[in-house]
């Protein structure tokens, strides 16, 4: 009766373990990219992704005081909150056709440790907004959430006698188990694309001075 309980447990909680397998078998393949839990949604190639290139895809350990790099972090849901705003002003950029809009994504871990998420380029309302929406529909009903992004900024603020610990990070990619969104990283990244990637830069001819 016991060999039958035992399997019982073994064959509940197998599924659970083949489904966190590949996180943990990439990190140790790619260390120093996932800085949380990716709680089953990142594959082994969304770490490499952030490793190819660098000698035995070995990363440096994250620290705040060395800015640079991109790192994935997965947060509760609850814990996101992303805000589209209107700027009230256009550039030539856009052909002064809409406004630039700001969209940004703040994580609040807990009231003494931030990090925001801003992007890369200056877009139009009308171009975020769609983003926002995509975001939005991805995270919906989701529990985790996982980002990824460029670290440029640590700071530590004293507002009105609240001390915080404020992380900024370029904005690189949102994935959820629903779908995955990117700015200039594939959303499916593969070892066989990124040596095609790097031969094609190899093969550009740049004008000598």
């Amino acid at each position: 009766m016991r060999f039958m309980f035992f399997i019982f447990i073994f064959l509940c909680l197998f599924p659970c373990i083949k489904s966190n397998a590949v996180s943990m078998s990439a990190q140790k393949k790619y260390p120093n990219v996932l800085l949380s839990n990716d709680y089953g949604i990142l594959s082994e190639n969304d770490l490499g992704d952030f490793s190819w290139g660098f000698p035995k895809n070995k990363r440096f350990p994250f620290h705040p005081k060395k800015v640079g790099g991109n790192y994935w972090q997965c947060f509760p849901r609850e814990s996101i909150k992303i805000t589209l705003q209107d700027t009230g002003s256009s550039i030539s950029e856009i052909g002064w056709k809409d406004n630039i809009a700001d969209l940004k994504i703040e994580v609040r871990v807990n009231q003494n440790l931030v990090h925001e998420y801003e992007m890369r380029k200056l877009w139009s309302v009308a171009d975020f907004e769609k983003r926002f929406n995509k975001w939005r529909e991805m995270m919906k009903g989701e529990k985790y959430v996982c980002l990824a992004g460029d670290f440029v900024n640590y700071e530590h603020k004293n507002e009105n006698g609240n001390e915080r610990d404020v992380y900024g990070w370029i904005f690189e990619k949102i994935k959820t188990k629903k779908g995955c969104d990117s700015y200039l990283y594939s959303c499916h990244p593969t070892y066989e694309a990124y040596l095609k990637r790097k031969a094609q830069e190899a093969s550009y001819n740049f004008p000598r001075n």
